[in-house]
């Protein structure tokens, strides 16, 4: 499981595939993703998902980057997608989010 979370840190901006990250675990891919579940209480995707909008949210607050750019630097090229899961899972817009960070 630290392998796996690990190279999905580092490779945020990559298409992670669910058989790209089941090679990195050594395991066929329907196999990975039971076990991956049982393991973390969610889908691979959802992993991936939620440390991509993690590693924005550190952009937003720390780097200098447009809202499409962050997107892109963790590998949503969509940023009507990127805002969409961003807001369900922060409950803030990106811009919400930056400008409550700085006005603390």
């Amino acid at each position: 499981m630290r392998l796996v979370s690990e190279y999905v840190r580092d490779h945020l901006a990559d298409e992670l595939t669910l058989g790209t990250i089941a090679d990195v675990a050594g395991i066929a891919p329907h196999h990975f993703a039971r076990l991956f579940k049982a393991a973390t209480g969610m889908l691979p995707y959802r992993f991936v998902l939620h440390q991509r909008i993690a590693r924005a949210a550190t952009f937003l607050v720390n780097v200098n980057l447009t809202i499409e750019e962050i997107g892109l630097a963790v590998g949503i090229a969509d940023e009507s997608h990127f805002r969409r899961h961003f807001r369900r899972m922060t409950g803030k817009t990106p811009e919400q989010f930056r400008v409550d960070i700085f006005a603390a």
